[in-house]
């Protein structure tokens, strides 16, 4: 392999690895996206706890609640969401 070609692939490498973290990764080089998301989580969770709360037999309530105890415990973080 010449220099040239080397040159030529690491060129290459270093575009798509700028590519895929701007592009692809919009929340890693724009914090406000990555704020959106989370607030959406955040709303979607309350909606679904308040769906739970007011729609479903307390019996029926009480078992989902208890299947979905390790997603239910907390809203979701800033740190929990990966855009």
């Amino acid at each position: 392999q010449t220099l040239q070609q080397r040159v030529s692939e690491d060129l290459q490498d270093y575009i798509r690895d700028k590519y895929l973290s701007i592009v692809l990764r919009p929340a890693l080089m724009d914090p406000k996206i990555h704020r959106a998301f989370v607030k959406s989580l955040e709303v979607a969770h309350q909606n679904y706890q308040t769906t739970l709360q007011q729609t479903l037999d307390q019996s029926v309530q009480q078992f989902v609640t208890d299947q979905a105890e390790p997603y239910l415990a907390a809203p979701p973080s800033a740190a929990d969401v990966t855009v």
